[in-house]
């Protein structure tokens, strides 16, 4: 990717990938997220590209401030909130191309517990637990899982 210089909406040079966009990160107003895979702080005077650690499982996350409070988010998470791509309501985010590393929004895809493994191979206790703690649209994912494995 070429990379290119241009000025932000505070007259300050920032160096882009070509095609980059970026967009406000939902949950957390002080931040904007790019369809490259970068997340950077919007400050007063400026913005900052922060800085991507790699987490013991070996996924890019970062260190976020809202309200005062510090919270540690990987960044595929992040880029899959901020650039939904699919339909799925899952809240479980893979790399396409199997490369962790890899968080460009093009790569990253979202997908609920019941698309990854089937019904038949999930235990009884895994699915009660499941369902105790799901969601209202989890669990209508997970109907509308249940309805199209019965039609195959």
């Amino acid at each position: 990717m070429n990379r290119i210089k241009h000025l932000d909406h505070l007259g300050n040079e920032v160096l882009n990938y070509q095609g980059e966009e970026w967009r406000a990160v939902p949950e957390f107003i002080m931040y904007e997220a790019s369809t490259a895979g970068r997340i950077r702080k919007i400050m007063l005077h400026n913005t900052k590209l922060v800085k991507q650690t790699i987490n013991p499982q070996g996924f890019p996350i970062v260190r976020m401030t809202q309200r005062g409070s510090q919270k540690t988010k990987a960044v595929k998470h992040i880029i899959a909130m901020t650039w939904p791509s699919n339909t799925s309501l899952g809240d479980n985010v893979k790399n396409k191309d199997g490369d962790k590393l890899n968080c460009k929004a093009s790569n990253l895809e979202r997908y609920s517990y019941f698309e990854e493994r089937t019904i038949k191979s999930a235990s009884k206790a895994e699915i009660t637990k499941y369902v105790k703690t799901a969601t209202k649209e989890q669990l209508a994912d997970l109907c509308s899982f249940i309805f199209k494995s019965q039609q195959r």
